[in-house]
């Protein structure tokens, strides 16, 4: 049974760069499917098709199935009917793309057989991750060099895994201890130690963009930064 809660989540440019027969990835509601192995399922003609869509999100192209609080592993069917044309507004059938939710039985030891496949995407190997329903803007500073890296980060993930990105950058962060600030009663600015296992928001680092933009209240976004502060077994890059 796969862990849901363990899933890593992915921005939409980072699902977008596998967009290849080698590696091919799509979006189907909020999870991040791996299909690159099931290429050989559909005709090769649907394959041109299916690969147009490849690192992006085909959710629209399913146009029945999805019901508000209902998990996409639990759907048996979807329907593919028409497109219209993003220039020419002409509608057509999804003739390639179709095959995408009804693939061929093509098994190597028996053409003939007929045998209704399990629908590919309650394949929960197929599975690589969950997209972010949010990116949350972080300024991450080496207050030992005094550089700063600008990140955007999905909202749902937790410290830790924020740091395992920013590893790419500085391999000795793995190390250090992370910090914020945060104001006091007096309203003074304290450092505080961050919580690895727990989001932004849940250190106490809130996002609010939304409640300016429900105001419509102009203002100069705020992006939180984060410190990084290096121990005794830990060295500056």
């Amino acid at each position: 049974m796969l862990a849901l809660s363990t899933l890593r989540y992915y921005t939409l440019d980072e699902v977008a760069v596998h967009a290849t027969s080698e590696s091919c990835w799509v979006l189907l509601w909020d999870y991040v499917y791996d299909i690159t192995k099931l290429l050989v399922s559909f005709p090769p003609h649907a394959v041109k098709s299916i690969l147009s869509v490849a690192g992006k999100d085909i959710s629209h192209l399913f146009e029945h199935g999805r019901t508000l609080g209902i998990s996409v592993l639990n759907v048996r069917e979807f329907s593919v009917g028409t497109a219209s044309h993003p220039i020419t507004a002409l509608v057509a059938p999804r003739s390639g793309l179709r095959a995408l939710a009804f693939p061929s039985r093509q098994a190597p030891d028996d053409r003939t057989d007929k045998a209704p496949l399990s629908p590919w995407w309650q394949d929960e190997t197929l599975i690589v991750g969950r997209l972010a329903s949010k990116l949350r803007k972080i300024i991450v500073k080496n207050v030992l060099t005094g550089h700063e890296h600008f990140m955007e980060v999905p909202s749902e993930e937790i410290l830790a895994d924020v740091r395992k990105r920013y590893l790419e950058f500085n391999r000795q962060a793995e190390d250090c201890i992370w910090r914020a600030l945060k104001q006091n009663e007096a309203g003074n600015a304290t450092s505080f130690e961050l919580d690895m296992n727990s989001t932004l928001e849940a250190n106490g680092i809130t996002d609010d963009t939304e409640n300016f933009d429900r105001k419509r209240i102009a203002f100069a976004p705020f992006v939180p930064v984060l410190y990084l502060h290096f121990t005794d077994s830990s060295s500056a890059q």
